[in-house]
């Protein structure tokens, strides 16, 4: 017995609407890609002019030297771990009443070490932290570069 076969249809998968999907989509990635640029600015930081008005012994001073490493009041850079630092001002701010932290870092110390210091006193919950400078001499101009 002879079946008669019906005709098969051809398939055809229509992409052109999703080509123009994928071309719109290219289109946005590429021109909000450019509101994501992140410059690569050199920052000098200023020197401050300012009087000083607080009483020095009611500071907890964290000198941070070029290093990395930790000094508590004018202490001895024996400070280097993190747990540790936060251990040493943890408890030099119990002897104090209203705890207020200055950091003291070298001109030349990381970033990431004077980050350190301000993420300790946030755990420490520490609110009164300032960061010292030095004073610009009168005689010498700004610097624009």
């Amino acid at each position: 017995m002879k079946f008669q076969r019906k005709p098969q249809r051809e398939v055809r998968l229509d992409l052109t609407a999703l080509l123009d999907v994928v071309f719109l989509l290219l289109f946005f990635l590429i021109v909000s890609a450019k509101f994501v640029e992140q410059s690569q600015l050199t920052v000098n930081l200023p020197e401050a002019a300012g009087d000083s008005t607080e009483e020095e012994h009611q500071w907890l001073t964290v000198a941070v030297d070029k290093l990395g490493r930790y000094a508590i009041n004018e202490g001895p850079f024996d400070i280097i771990g993190e747990s540790d630092l936060i251990a040493v001002i943890a408890a030099e701010a119990a002897r104090q009443e209203e705890p207020r932290l200055r950091i003291a870092a070298d001109a030349k110390a990381s970033h990431e070490s004077v980050v350190r210091v301000m993420e300790a006193a946030r755990q420490l919950g520490l609110t009164r932290v300032a960061i010292s400078s030095e004073e610009r001499p009168a005689s010498l101009p700004e610097q624009t570069e």
